[in-house]
């Protein structure tokens, strides 16, 4: 059977590559569901960096995002590291995703600092406390000299993302956000300077699209996964994404038990092969 698989695909690296030997070998499409990638805003990011290279040779990457507590779940998974991997591997995936995709390289070295400083701190659920952190700041050095950041803080009435990414030729800066009970504005500036033109932009999807579930993403996500069923040939993210972002998230949380600098490959399982993510 084709399989949709959406974000995390694992919650640890050594599931997330074990992931990846299977559906490497599956006899049919594995569509990798890194939602974030259809947001409007980032959307358009990835148009304006990837496809049009507005702004040059990037050189730099941050994002945001601050946002009010976990829901409720089912048996309360949410709150708790041993269902989750950690706030940043199951949580912010997709945003380490995106970090990795402007960056255009594999991360070598992470450092986080995080704790739980707000949420859930009296919350127990079967006798056990939450430990999930909500607030963190995480640095990625890539192996071709980009930086990328993320700070998370989740005590926020309301949501706000951010993207900035900075090249040689210039610098965008996408953002979503809405105070609780008010809907969601976008925006996008690019400036230029003298390497071309600069503007300001509102992303978005119609309403009945943006309404389907994380402000349009989902809708994208599975109209692609008909695509591909129906063509048969698989255009998404991949299996190195896929893998990728959960290593960074992973490499984050370790960072932050140790109170270190982390080099990735010392998070990589023993068997560890890239020929797996090759075609």
């Amino acid at each position: 059977k084709a399989i949709f698989l959406e974000k995390p695909i694992a919650t640890s690296v050594s599931d997330a590559f074990e992931v990846c030997r299977l559906a490497h070998n599956h006899n049919n499409i594995v569509r990798i569901g890194l939602q974030y990638r259809y947001k409007a805003i980032y959307a358009e990011a990835i148009a304006e960096i990837i496809d049009r290279q507005s702004i040059g040779q990037v050189r730099n990457v941050n994002m945001l995002e601050h946002r009010f507590p976990f829901l409720d779940k089912v048996g309360q998974w949410n709150k708790f590291d041993e269902y989750t991997g950690g706030t940043l591997v199951e949580k912010c995936c997709h945003y380490f995703d995106l970090l990795n995709l402007f960056a255009d390289s594999k991360p070598h070295s992470v450092f986080a600092s995080g704790s739980q400083a707000v949420n859930f701190k009296d919350f127990n659920y079967e006798n056990k406390p939450a430990d999930g952190l909500d607030q963190a700041q995480v640095v990625i050095n890539y192996d071709n000299g980009v930086i990328g950041g993320f700070g998370l803080c989740m005590f926020v009435p309301g949501s706000k993302e951010e993207l900035i990414v900075c090249g040689d030729h210039g610098r965008l800066h996408a953002t979503e956000e809405a105070k609780l009970g008010e809907s969601h504005k976008n925006h996008l500036d690019l400036w230029l300077g003298e390497h071309g033109v600069s503007k300001s932009t509102t992303p978005s999807y119609p309403p009945y699209i943006s309404q389907a579930g994380h402000h349009g993403s989902t809708f994208f996500e599975h109209t692609a996964f008909v695509d591909d069923l129906v063509s048969g040939v698989y255009q998404g993210p991949s299996l190195a994404d896929a893998f990728w972002s959960i290593v960074v998230g992973a490499t984050a949380q370790e960072s932050i038990k140790q109170k270190q600098l982390i080099e990735v490959c010392s998070m990589l399982p023993e068997n560890f092969d890239e020929d797996i993510f090759q075609p």
